[in-house]
């Protein structure tokens, strides 16, 4: 997948992003497909989300979130849970930090569609008046930004 732009020439479409990952080879197979016939029900969390965020076209977020997923291998239910934990812990850090730079750069449309998109998925940490602005840290990861609501969550189970 390519763009032409003018006289800037083609280059790479962001869901190219999405297409590199999915046509991964292991060996003679696809590593997706194999993945998901041997993962069925992590399977079952992944496809979902990662149809969710390309629909929204947001393909940077992709990579991460794949490598992040291809990581367990085992078929527990202890590891369903925690890749489903782990993909909501990813997709609501980049949200915060999206919806955050993009109020930085003056871009409030775009920032409030992201947060429109974020409340959806995770309205308890994503409330309609959140705006980036009242972010707080964990102690042990001062670049680690996370909404207010997941912020109280976190200092009440330490």
């Amino acid at each position: 997948m390519s763009l032409s732009r003018g006289l800037t020439g083609t280059t790479d479409a962001n869901a190219n992003l999405l297409v590199d990952q999915l046509t991964m080879q292991s060996g003679s197979d696809s590593y997706w497909r194999k993945w998901s016939i041997d993962h069925p029900s992590h399977a079952k969390i992944l496809w979902p989300t990662v149809q969710k965020l390309a629909q929204r076209e947001l393909y940077v977020l992709l990579p991460a979130l794949l490598e992040r997923a291809g990581v367990d291998h085992e078929e527990t239910s202890e590891s369903v849970a925690r890749l489903q934990q782990t993909i909501d812990g990813y997709c609501k850090e980049q949200y915060t930090r999206l919806i955050s730079d993009m109020n930085d750069a003056g871009r409030t449309e775009l920032a409030d569609e992201l947060l429109k998109e974020a409340s959806q998925d995770f309205p308890e940490e994503f409330p309609e008046e959140f705006d980036g602005s009242n972010l707080t840290f964990e102690r042990d990861d001062p670049d680690r930004a996370i909404p207010p609501a997941a912020s109280s969550q976190s200092r009440e189970s330490s």
